[in-house]
């Protein structure tokens, strides 16, 4: 899961994303094994909440987004929604692969990858227009997809990479690259202020007393709160720490 925390972001542009979409369910433990046992999704989020509710979430390998699975109660209108289509779209590169893995391990498909294409009108703003002036062309849209069910008949489509969908993932890989390079500079900005320099200086400094054999270095990368912080530590080679003050214990004879 990327990190969304207040550090890196943008005051002019406030984050703003989909938080979890909803997947009602009859058993949360039956349907967490199929998630991540069958369908290879890694798991969220599982906690017991004050109220006794518990919350399980899940998500695909890229940790793009996230499904909640809630285990509704017979007498309750979201019972009534469980083994209806979801309206959920997953893509993959690629379609046919995907389908031969999951069947292999019980996942059901309504039918068997199809190509399909389309042609369509795309409107492009003319330059210099701020209203209406449009050209159009007919590109061709489409490509493989299927679709398929988790245990309570909850159908989800799959479909492959064509022209589209890879120009919105790039479009979306570029914005969260964006997200995490304005996180690291306020950051770093933060790290100047503590030790009074550009942290680059100190980078380069380190740099060369490390070449020198001054001082040794390592990365470090450790993990509050779900949160991945990068370090850089260093020592003074060939240094040890001095003795604790206090009594020491006489050797044996």
């Amino acid at each position: 899961m990327r990190d969304f925390s207040s550090s890196g972001m943008n005051p002019q542009r406030p984050f703003l994303g989909i938080h979890a979409v909803n997947i009602f369910v009859r058993n949360q433990d039956q349907s967490l094994r199929f998630y991540v046992d069958q369908l290879g999704f890694d798991l969220a989020f599982d906690a017991r909440l004050q109220s006794g509710t518990r919350w399980v979430a899940v998500s695909p390998p890229d940790g793009t987004a996230v499904l909640t699975l809630i285990e509704a109660t017979p007498d309750s209108k979201q019972y009534q929604l469980i083994g209806r289509p979801s309206g959920i779209v997953f893509v993959t590169e690629d379609v046919v692969a995907k389908y031969e893995e999951w069947r292999k391990r019980g996942v059901r498909f309504t039918f068997t990858p199809r190509l399909r294409r389309m042609k369509y009108e795309r409107h492009v703003t003319a330059s210099g227009s701020g209203d209406g002036g449009a050209a159009s062309y007919e590109p061709v849209w489409g490509g493989v997809f299927t679709r398929f069910m988790d245990i309570d008949g909850n159908s989800f489509a799959l479909v492959g990479f064509d022209d589209v969908n890879q120009k919105i993932e790039t479009q979306r890989r570029l914005a969260a690259a964006k997200l995490e390079s304005e996180r690291r500079a306020a950051r770093d900005l933060e790290i100047a202020k503590e030790v009074g320099m550009p942290l680059a200086a100190v980078r380069k400094r380190l740099e060369s007393l490390a070449a020198s054999g001054a001082v040794i270095t390592c990365s470090l990368t450790r993990f509050e709160h779900g949160k991945k912080i990068e370090a850089l530590q260093c020592r003074v080679a060939g240094f040890f720490p001095r003795m604790a003050p206090g009594p020491k214990p006489k050797p044996a004879t």
